[in-house]
This record gives C-alpha cells, sequence and structure tokens, in this order.
C-alpha cells in the first residue's frame, strides 16, 4: 500500500490573502517568503491518516486560473480610490496605500498627475475595439443566436476580422490577418470581459416551427381562444388541454456516478424499446386526469390495465400511434372524466395534428358540448401548458422509475404490459397544481395574458417573415369579421362580459397586412488608411443577418390555423371535403387491389397451376406430324391447347397431360402435369395432388408413346 506525502504548514491554518482587502498587510519580501518556506515540513502520512481533518484544511486546491501569491496586484478602481482619499484628507502616500491595498502605482499616478487630478496607468495600450464597438458585437451574436443560426468559434472570430477592418481598427495584428480570423487569445479575452456570452451546444430546431411561431399567429390564436372563454363563459375548471407523448419500454437513462474520464454505461433490456402513446388530459385549474394508451396490440390483454389509476382508457392501434378512430374514442373518454353536456359545455385547446382533425371527432365534440380550439401549427412547444411545463418532469419522473425497477429487478426486461402502471405512477406524481398552473401561466392562457412573449421570442420567424399574400383565402372566417368605427380607434383591450381583455379586429388586420419592416444597416464609407477610425458601423453591416428569399406560392391544401373548430364553418367544411377525398381514394384503392386479385387468380388458372410453358420438346413433335383425330391408348402423354379468355382478348395455352381414361363421348380424362423447376422448364412431374381434367380430342396437338414400366419425371 502506498503512502502520500502531505505538506502541513506549523500553526493554525490562514486563508489566502486578498490583495483587495485593505485591512490585510501582505509581506512580499525575499526575507518573509524564506522564513514561511522554513516554516514548512513535509509529513508522510499513511491513506489511513490521510482523511485527519487537520491535514485536509490544509490541502488547498489549485485554481482553475493561476494566480501569483508574491505579486500584489493594483486594481484601477482601488487606486483612484487611494488618489482621491489622500487629495481629501490630506494623509500620507503610505497611509493611503496601506488603506486601499496599492503600492507603487500611486506615487507614480501622483507624480504624473498635477496633484488633483488623476491619471490612470497604461494609458497607451492599443485596444482593437471600443467598448460600444464590443457591446455591439455582444447585441449582434445574442441576435442571431436567438434567430437561430448562432455563430461557432471560427466563425464569430472571422466576423471580428471583418467588423475590424471595417471600423478602421489601429490595432489589427497581421497574425489576424494572415489566419483570416482573430485569434484564440482575443477570442478567450473577449469571452472573459463579456460574461453574458457563452459557448453552448444548440438544440436543433425545425425550420416549419421557427416560421409558425411568430406575432401573427399568435394573436390569431388568443383572439380565437378569447372569443370562446367570452362566448360560453368558461371557469377555469372547465378549460381543458389534451396532448399526446410518446413512450417507450427503454428511455433515456439518468445520470449516474462514476469514476471521472472514462465513459460509463447502463444496462437497458433492448437496444429498441416496444413505442406507445400517451395522452395527457389536465385543466386550467391544476387537475390532472386519467390517460388514456394507445398500444401496438390486436388483443386486449388483462395486464395493461393492471396497477393504472382508476378510469384509464387502453385503446389498441396496429402500431400505437394516434389516428381518426383513437382520436373519437379519446374524446369519448374526455366526455366521461369531464361530464360535459351542451348545457355545461368544456373548453378543449388541442394542436391541429393530421390524427386530430376529422370531421367525425369534430362531430362528437359537437354533440358532446366539447368546443374545440386549435393551436397554430407547430407553436405546441410554446402554447401548449402540458409540453411546456408536465410532459418535461413526468419523463423525468419515469426514467427514475425504470431504473429504480432495473436496480430491484435484475435482469428482468421492462415489457410493454409494465409501462401503463409506471407512466400512471409518474403521472400522478407529476399531475399537481403547482406544475399544471405553471404551464397556463407560461403560455399565457390562464390568466390571459396576451403580451406573455416578448418581442426576442419571435427572432426566428423574423428570417422567413414575408409579405403576406393579397387574399385573404387562408384566413378562418371568425378573423374576416366587419370593421366598426370603435374599432378604428387606438388598439386597446376592452373589457368584455366576463372580466377578459378583448383585442379589436383592426389590430389583427393590421398585423396580418403590415407587417414589421426589417431594420436596415447603416451605411458607411469604407475606411481607408488615411482616415479616422468609424466608431458607428455595426457588425450588421458587415456580416447582415440571415434572410430567407421569397417563398412561392404554396399550392397544396389548405392548412387549419388556429380558430374555433366545432364553430367555423370554413373549418368543417374543409373537414369534410377532405373525408370525402379520402372515401374516394380507398374505393380507388379497393378497385385496383380487386382487379389485382382477379388479374392474379387469371394467371394462376393458366399457368401457376398446371405449369404452362417451355414445352419445345412436345411441341417440335407435333410441328413434325400433325396427328389426325386418332385412337388414344390409356398411358399417352400429349400436348394440349387450351384457350383462356382474357377481359381484352384470348390467349392460347399449352399443357402436358397423362391420358388416364377414354370416354364414350370421345373426350380424354387427362392428369396434367407441371414444370419441375423454373430452370428446367422442359421437365415436368405430377404434382402432390392429382389435377385431372375431362378435354375433347381436338384439343390435343401430338401426343408420345409412354415407356415401359412406370413413368419418370423426364417421361413427355
Amino acid at each position: 500500500m502506498g503512502f502520500q506525502k502531505v505538506t502541513v504548514a506549523q500553526g493554525n491554518v490562514k486563508p489566502l490573502s486578498d490583495p483587495r482587502n485593505p485591512l490585510q498587510n501582505i509581506s512580499t519580501t525575499r526575507k518573509s517568503k524564506r522564513e514561511d518556506k522554513k516554516k514548512e515540513q513535509e509529513v508522510t502520512l499513511s491513506p489511513m491518516t490521510s482523511a485527519d481533518p487537520s491535514c485536509l484544511a490544509a490541502m488547498v486546491p489549485m485554481p482553475r486560473n493561476y494566480q501569483p501569491r508574491n505579486i500584489l496586484t493594483t486594481d484601477r478602481t482601488n487606486l483612484e480610490k487611494a488618489f482621491n482619499h489622500r487629495i481629501e484628507t490630506g494623509c500620507s502616500i503610505r497611509t493611503a496605500c496601506n488603506l486601499f491595498g496599492v503600492k507603487d502605482a500611486f506615487t507614480r499616478s501622483l507624480k504624473e498627475s498635477d496633484g488633483r487630478t488623476f491619471v490612470p496607468k497604461h494609458q497607451n495600450i492599443k485596444k482593437v475595439f471600443t467598448d460600444a464597438q464590443e457591446h455591439f458585437i455582444e447585441e449582434y451574436s445574442i441576435k442571431i443566436s436567438r434567430m437561430f443560426y448562432g455563430l461557432s468559434t471560427r466563425a464569430f472570430r472571422r466576423m471580428v476580422l471583418k467588423y475590424a477592418e471595417a471600423v478602421g481598427s489601429p490595432a489589427i495584428s497581421d497574425v489576424w490577418r494572415r489566419v483570416g480570423m482573430a485569434t484564440r487569445d482575443w477570442y478567450y479575452g473577449y469571452m472573459f470581459r463579456h460574461p453574458r456570452l457563452a459557448l453552448k451546444a444548440p438544440e436543433g430546431m425545425s425550420l416549419a416551427r421557427a416560421m409558425a411561431f411568430n406575432r401573427v399567429n399568435v394573436e390569431v390564436f388568443f383572439k380565437a381562444y378569447v372569443e370562446a372563454v367570452e362566448r360560453h363563459s368558461f371557469m377555469p375548471a372547465r378549460i381543458f388541454n389534451l396532448d399526446e407523448s410518446g413512450l417507450s419500454t427503454v428511455m433515456k437513462p439518468c445520470k449516474v456516478v462514476c469514476e471521472k474520464g472514462r465513459p460509463v454505461a447502463s444496462q437497458v433490456a433492448r437496444e429498441r424499446g416496444n413505442h406507445m402513446t400517451f395522452v395527457g388530459i389536465v385543466n386550467a385549474a391544476g387537475h390532472g386526469f386519467p390517460p388514456v394508451f394507445i398500444i401496438a396490440r390486436k388483443k386486449m390483454h388483462a395486464d395493461f390495465q393492471r396497477g393504472t389509476t382508476p378510469g384509464t382508457t387502453v385503446l389498441l392501434q396496429a402500431n400505437g400511434w394516434m389516428d381518426h378512430e383513437c382520436f373519437v374514442q379519446t374524446l369519448e373518454h374526455l366526455h366521461k372524466v369531464s361530464y360535459s353536456s351542451m348545457e355545461n359545455k368544456i373548453l378543449l385547446i388541442m394542436d391541429n395534428a393530421e390524427c386530430h382533425m376529422s370531421i367525425h371527432a369534430a362531430e362528437y365534440a359537437i354533440q358532446h358540448g366539447i368546443v374545440i380550439v386549435t393551436l397554430p401549427p407547430h407553436t405546441t412547444a410554446k402554447l401548449q401548458p402540458l409540453d411546456v411545463s408536465v410532459f418535461g418532469p413526468f419523463k423525468s419522473v419515469l426514467r427514475s422509475i425504470q431504473d429504480d425497477f432495473k436496480l430491484s429487478n435484475t435482469h428482468v426486461p421492462i415489457t410493454e404490459h409494465m409501462l401503463p402502471e409506471m407512466a400512471c405512477k409518474a403521472w400522478d406524481k407529476v399531475c399537481n397544481v403547482t406544475n399544471i398552473t405553471n404551464g397556463f401561466r407560461a403560455t399565457g392562457i390562464f390568466p390571459v395574458n396576451r403580451n406573455i412573449f416578448p418581442d426576442d421570442a419571435f427572432a426566428g420567424a423574423e428570417v422567413t417573415e414575408q409579405a403576406p399574400p393579397d387574399d385573404d383565402d387562408d384566413l378562418p372566417q371568425t378573423l374576416a369579421a366587419p370593421l366598426t368605427p370603435s374599432s378604428l380607434e387606438p388598439d386597446q383591450p376592452q373589457p368584455g362580459p366576463s372580466g377578459i381583455g378583448r383585442m379589436s379586429p383592426a389590430f389583427f388586420a393590421s398585423a396580418a397586412s403590415t407587417p414589421e419592416a426589417a431594420p436596415q444597416p447603416r451605411q458607411t464609407p469604407t475606411p481607408t488608411a488615411s482616415s479616422p477610425p468609424i466608431f458607428d458601423v455595426t457588425p450588421e453591416a458587415v456580416q447582415p443577418y440571415p434572410k430567407a428569399p421569397p417563398r412561392p406560392a404554396a399550392r397544396g391544401r389548405k392548412k387549419i390555423r388556429a380558430c374555433i373548430l366545432t364553430e367555423d364553418e370554413e373549418a368543417l367544411d374543409q373537414l369534410r371535403e377532405k373525408e370525402k377525398k379520402k372515401a374516394a381514394r380507398e374505393e380507388k384503392k379497393r378497385r385496383s387491389e380487386e382487379k389485382k386479385r382477379e388479374k392474379e387468380r387469371e394467371q394462376e388458372a393458366r399457368q401457376a397451376a398446371r405449369g404452362g410453358g417451355g414445352l419445345s420438346q412436345l411441341r417440335r413433335a407435333a410441328a413434325m406430324r400433325r396427328l389426325p383425330t386418332i385412337l388414344h391408348c390409356v398411358g399417352d402423354f400429349v400436348l394440349v391447347q387450351l384457350v383462356f379468355k382474357g377481359k381484352r382478348s384470348e390467349e392460347l395455352v399449352h399443357f402436358v397431360a397423362k391420358v388416364i381414361s377414354l370416354e364414350e363421348d370421345g373426350r380424354l380424362q387427362l392428369d396434367f402435369l407441371r414444370i419441375k423447376s423454373p430452370l428446367l422448364k422442359d421437365t415436368f412431374h405430377f404434382p402432390a395432388i392429382g389435377d385431372v381434367d375431362s378435354v375433347d380430342r381436338s384439343r390435343v396437338l401430338g401426343s408420345s408413346q409412354s415407356a415401359r414400366g412406370p413413368p419418370n419425371d423426364k417421361q413427355t
């Protein structure tokens, strides 16, 4: 067993001195340094005795950044304070230095000044950028990262060089121009001077989400939502949110404590888990309701509902995903747990996913008092309470439950029969009033807050922001309300019957027709060697913010925007038209499959059952000697020509058969042969189940006498 050498100082352990503390007078002479070294001694300890608290207290960890001990740094702020203190009080230089922790730099500043004006040190340092220009770079980096096009370290350093050349900085190093970017030392120094900036690994953001989350779509949703709330006077307990989330028997493991510097793994049941869909339901009052599970199964098993929350519904689907039929059954579950009716309606906020938008679901909701308000497409991450504050903790708790199960039941895989019980335990734990109400508050749904999202939250949509089309065909009818004289006044919230502010229609008309103009960078002349530095140029003028070109007009199906789905006739008409097209496609597909099956049956009747093709030997024999109507003997092999009628024409097919018997009416009882192999088309054999049929003699083209004894496979 090895030993450790620990350096322990005699006496009490003192904390490291702070040179900025004016109450400490630190000796920095070489003599005191040698005396401090003599006071230290090395003590040899074993690993068992190294845990002594006195020893551990003396083991001061090394700092992340190098800090010299014997050099007293001078702070400019303390230096200025010491200078002003001496001018005000008239004390000695030594007293002022000891009081503020400065030394000879104060004397130099005093000598260089007139005795009343402070002259700081290091006035001749050449900075690449001024403080204002560095602030411009900081703001530019923050804004472009909010637009989801953040700069990497190399792209940032290249942009810095371009900006330095644009402002005509006199301190551009030759190394910058040689490598085409700023140096690493300047980059690290800049990041240290601006703690708001940090280097992070960004999350993936789809283009559809960046485009969809804009101010216009959010205002359209809040207009429809507030209109539904005011029309039906919904209370918080009658405002519901429904959303799906995918579950798997193999989820991402939790973090574990392990050895630093080495990779670590966590045992899972299998490489890929079984998928199922979890449907969560909450309301604005902070209550959670029994969930719905959609499992990829054909038959129901009792273990799926074992240990689940009372009232949980389990649905079966071929692949475990939500579809139109499952969503109608989910609405039936919501009707049971919410007790909705035409007299006591509820408001359901959900996304307009393809599996939700069906005329059958809309009609069921209308008949059972469910008012549906849809969210704008691709905005659920910001506007859906379940996604904002519930599903995140739910997945974390579910992972911890699975990890606890693996520790308690080693080598026992988690199956889809156990997952509903685990999910219900996690759901009951996270469905508390705090999590749910925070989600409704963060999205601005309840309490209603139209301005919950600041302007920088829509920075991602500025890249693809385009002028709206001239026609308003894509807008729902509920938004095309006629303007009244009161709506022409400045847009201000007006109190409604339920106390919720109402936004005038003029606000939405102006927001949809006059988008905010993008700021244009200021144009400045290009600096020359003789011109003075330019201080009003921003990085945007050197490297503009990304901007997408105009998009062509969309020709696909019209998307249903945020609206009151159950009360919007235009949206309902779109769903009816969609259902008609779907029925037409299914009918066309059914007819195509029926034609395909008929064709396959015809081919089986002609070739597959009786092995037509490859009859070269008998055809050549029949061509050499066309036999007239003769008496065939039992056991002869004959070449038979049959006619099959197709839908457009008739086809002649040849078969090989063996004469079994002769009938009185002149017909032959034949046992047909089949091709033995597709590669040996001239080789035939009798099938396991005999294919016997009666054929007229006129269909026989030729014959071959059978050999003595039982025929083999190559007798023709």
